[in-house]
């Protein structure tokens, strides 16, 4: 990877040459391809606290949809149920961690947390039907 033409200054806007600071994620490789080119690399576009908000209402809604299967599981299959428990632990877990990272402003409460929470409910109404 190389930086920016001018990479000792923080970046400020798109096309000023400089290299954001952050931590990057080589999330995967073209295995057809042998060369470092064919790595791809995710940028720190969002932040800590994006993340965070992104995660607290996902992690609100996914279970309660695993506990109604729970519910719905309970009697027929006690080891799916075992199993769905694990998973719902460890969303609780995400969720929990997300609330510890500080918000700041307006923006993130009033607008993304409704709207992550209605597209997850239409993904998993949509899944359930499909």
């Amino acid at each position: 990877m190389s930086l920016g033409e001018v990479p000792i200054d923080p970046k400020s806007r798109q096309g000023d040459g400089r290299t954001p600071e952050g931590r990057y994620l080589i999330d995967r490789h073209n295995p057809m391809i042998g060369f470092h080119r064919a790595l791809h690399v995710e940028y720190p576009i969002c932040g800590r606290a994006s993340i965070a908000a992104a995660t607290i209402p996902v992690e609100r809604v996914v279970p309660r949809h695993l506990r109604e299967q729970m519910d719905a599981l309970h009697t027929v299959d006690p080891q799916a149920c075992t199993a769905i428990e694990a998973i719902v632990r460890d969303e609780q877990s995400h969720h929990d961690k997300a609330l510890l990272e500080p918000r700041k402003g307006i923006f993130w409460p009033w607008v993304l947390l409704p709207v992550i929470s209605w597209a997850t409910e239409g993904v998993i109404w949509m899944g359930m039907r499909l």
